[in-house]
């Protein structure tokens, strides 16, 4: 039987780089856009695996951290483009 090799990505890792492109108010828009749709998606996927029965414990206190995480840097974004509006 052929070896199956896991690629699933680790967003761990990613989460603070990304966040610090969304606060960077230099960083091109589009990509900005991008990230932040590709942030949405990454979420709704940690939720439902929040939910699932078959994800243990300890992984589901590491997607929690992470999605606040990712809280975090959506609330900076937000600040920043609340920032830039009354500037």
């Amino acid at each position: 039987m052929p070896e199956t090799i896991d690629i699933t990505p680790d967003w761990g890792p990613l989460i603070q780089p990304l966040c610090l492109v969304l606060e960077n108010p230099e960083a091109d828009e589009g990509a900005k856009s991008e990230i932040e749709d590709e942030l949405v998606r990454v979420v709704r996927l940690l939720c439902g695996m929040l939910k699932s029965p078959k994800v243990d414990e300890k992984d589901k206190r590491e997607i929690a951290l992470d999605l606040q995480r990712l809280a975090r840097g959506v609330d900076k974004r937000n600040r920043a483009i609340r920032r830039e509006k009354e500037a």
